[in-house]
Order: structure tokens, then C-alpha cells, then sequence
């Protein structure tokens, strides 16, 4: 078993199998990597919502890779096991007009940014202080199928999944 460092920026943004890989592993490897936030650092620290307003969406969802894992064939299980996860020094959260379930009842901009620097809470209040429970939102596989493929919706190869059971110790 070999460990690797997937170089911080070594990103894509849809399910594409002909993209060259990232980096290649044998079956058992560990992958170091980090990603940025969901916009590609479109929204950064302390930034306004109007950036909510002009978004590349093309950009959303950088996925790190894509990592080639060695004798894999199509029609093969794969297993990834999550070892770490460690949250960035902050996080925010917004609406995006025209987006969402209510999006008629919320049409501004709004953002809220977060200090995550502790790793263990984010404060919400001076008083309150939500535990972090970071996890994987997207991770998943090129599909069979020649194209580029959109991260969002979910599909067989998997894409935004955003269920918080994909943290520390569990496998997909």
C-alpha cells in the first residue's frame, strides 16, 4: 500500500471518462486531497451575496482527479473508504435566486459565512455553537458512456449525493 498527494487544484467538474488522469493508484493506495468549496472559490471569505448573483455554474462541484485506480475494469466494484476529513478554516451558506424549493419566496441574495478555523463548531450565535460533522457531498465514478456528465443530479456513477453518512469511517 503506497500513500499519494493528489496536487491541490488537480480538478474537474463533470463525469467525463476521457479526461487523462490526475494521478494513478494500485488497489489499497491511500489519496491525500483537498478540494475548494462547492463554487471553485467564486465565494470566498467575507464576501458579499451579490457574488451569489453572477456564479460560473460551469465551475460548481471541483472534483479532485480524476484518479485512474490500476487493473480496475469497467464492470468492476469499487470500494473508497473515507480514513480524514478535515473542514476548511471557514464555510458558508446562501440563497441563490431562482434556486431551491421556495425559490419564488426567496429572490435576494443571501450569504452567511462561517469561522470553521476551531475544526470542531461553527458558531451560529455568541451563545450557540453547531458541532461539525464534515462529509463528503460528492464523490463517484465516470460513467461507461462517452461525454461529460453533470454532478448534479445523482446518477448511476454517483455525483452530488450530500448524505452526511459519507465522513470518517465509512465506505462507498
Amino acid at each position: 500500500m503506497a500513500e499519494h498527494v493528489l496536487e491541490k487544484g488537480k480538478v474537474h467538474h463533470k463525469w467525463d471518462n476521457s479526461l487523462p488522469p490526475a494521478i494513478e493508484i494500485a488497489p489499497g493506495d491511500v489519496v491525500h486531497c483537498e478540494t475548494a468549496e462547492v463554487t471553485n472559490n467564486q465565494v470566498i471569505p467575507g464576501c458579499s451575496a451579490s457574488v451569489l448573483l453572477n456564479l460560473d455554474f460551469g465551475q460548481l462541484y471541483p472534483l479532485a482527479g480524476p484518479i485512474f485506480v490500476k487493473d480496475a475494469m469497467p464492470g468492476d466494484i469499487l470500494e473508497v473508504e473515507i480514513l480524514r476529513l478535515h473542514p476548511l478554516d471557514w464555510g458558508w451558506t446562501g440563497i441563490i435566486p431562482g434556486l431551491g424549493l421556495l425559490a419564488q419566496d426567496f429572490t435576494a441574495p443571501y450569504i452567511r459565512h462561517f469561522d470553521l478555523s476551531n475544526g470542531q463548531t461553527a458558531p451560529l450565535r455568541d451563545d450557540i455553537h453547531i458541532p461539525l460533522q464534515p462529509f463528503c457531498g460528492t464523490m463517484g465514478v465516470a460513467l461507461d458512456e462517452p461525454g461529460a456528465f453533470d454532478v448534479l443530479p445523482t446518477g448511476k456513477g454517483g455525483g452530488n449525493i450530500d448524505t452526511r453518512h459519507l465522513n470518517v469511517g465509512a465506505k462507498l
